[in-house]
């Protein structure tokens, strides 16, 4: 392996690799929701021996001001919702030291949830129980935690493709949020 810095770019799903298609960094699949992503996320960090991992894909948001659709935000903190019992988390339990993990960004709080908000009402409900919360994803949680155990950086460039909750998906903005994800990818890894 060469000694410069490598950055590992991982993303959820196949569509948005395929609309990444990244040639100046490696990209790999870390899967779909929480449990696959710290899996997928792990294997491919033993595999590259990264410096960084991004974390790159689209989100639902929760706040159409801070952000909007198309918008791509860099979060500086993921939290696990929906893992526990009850209203419980696992700190709550103390079966953890926190449910939240450190990102490299400042775009508010991102809630990594084992399962999407099937409604806008169930989005505004777990809003209103996490009120910093700007985004909903289901990766991102799990990600952070596989970079912090081998000690390197982890930032999530999330592009919001709908309104969490929303289950249409002939309404979401898939293109044009990937489309501004890879903008805002290339820019960060030409850096």
């Amino acid at each position: 392996m060469s000694s410069a810095a490598v950055t590992l770019v991982l993303v959820p799903t196949e569509l948005e690799a395929r609309r990444l298609a990244l040639t100046h960094a490696p990209l790999e699949l870390c899967g779909f929701g929480l449990a696959r992503a710290g899996v997928g996320a792990m294997h491919a960090i033993a595999r590259h021996r990264p410096q960084r991992v991004v974390l790159a894909g689209v989100a639902g948001s929760y706040d159409a001001e801070l952000a909007p659709i198309g918008a791509v935000l860099a979060p500086g903190l993921v939290r696990c919702h929906g893992v526990g019992v009850g209203d419980q988390t696992p700190a709550d339990l103390g079966f953890a030291d926190s449910d939240e993990a450190a990102l490299d960004g400042q775009d508010g709080l991102a809630l990594s949830v084992a399962r999407a908000s099937e409604s806008l009402d169930q989005a505004r409900s777990r809003r209103a129980a996490e009120p910093r919360a700007v985004l909903e994803e289901m990766e991102g949680y799990t990600v952070a935690l596989a970079a912090m155990t081998v000690g390197i950086p982890c930032t999530m460039l999330r592009a919001v493709s709908n309104m969490a909750g929303d289950r249409d998906l002939a309404g979401w903005s898939l293109d044009p949020a990937l489309d501004a994800l890879r903008e805002r990818l290339d820019s960060m890894l030409a850096s």
